[in-house]
C-alpha cells in the first residue's frame, strides 16, 4: 500500500500509542526507532506523513525533517514534530525545518488526529481489516 503514515520515536512506548491512535481511524502506518532507519523507509516508498519525534539520538527530529524536504521524492510530505520539550525555540526550529507542526508529550489522541486528518486532506490511507480485501 502506498502512502502510509511514518511513525519516528527511538521510544517503542511512543511508536505504540501513535500507532494505535492510526490504528483506532484504520490509518495505515509504518514505525521506525531511528531517524536513519525512518529515511530508509522513506527511500522504498514515500509517506503520506511524518510524524516524528524531536529528541533522538544520532539524528533528531529537526535534522531528519530537513532530510525529507531536501529530497524531491519527498519533498512535499506533510511532517509533524513531537515534543515533550516546552522550550518555544523548538517550534520555530522546527517550522524553519519544514514541520507544519509541533505537538507537546503528551497529547490526546484528538489532539493529533486533528492535524493528521487536516493533513492527508481526505487521502485514502485506511488499513485493510483482517479478511476484507480490498478493492
Amino acid at each position: 500500500m502506498a502512502g502510509k503514515v511514518l511513525v519516528v520515536d527511538d521510544s517503542k512506548t511512543y511508536r505504540a500509542v501513535v500507532q494505535a491512535y492510526l490504528d483506532m481511524d484504520s490509518i495505515a502506518c509504518t514505525c521506525a526507532a531511528s531517524g536513519a532507519e525512518a529515511l530508509a523507509a522513506a527511500e522504498l516508498e514515500a509517506p503520506a506523513l511524518v510524524i516524528a519525534d524531536l529528541m533522538m539520538p544520532g539524528m533528531d527530529g529537526i535534522e531528519l525533517c530537513r532530510r525529507i524536504k531536501s529530497d524531491p521524492k519527498t519533498a512535499a510530505v506533510p511532517v509533524i514534530i513531537i515534543t515533550s520539550n516546552k522550550d518555544p525555540i523548538w517550534n520555530d526550529r522546527a517550522r524553519a525545518a519544514g514541520a507544519l507542526f509541533l505537538l507537546l508529550k503528551p497529547f490526546a489522541r484528538e489532539a493529533l488526529m486533528k492535524e493528521v486528518t487536516a493533513l492527508l486532506g481526505g487521502r485514502e490511507l485506511a488499513a485493510p481489516k483482517p479478511g476484507v480485501a480490498r478493492p
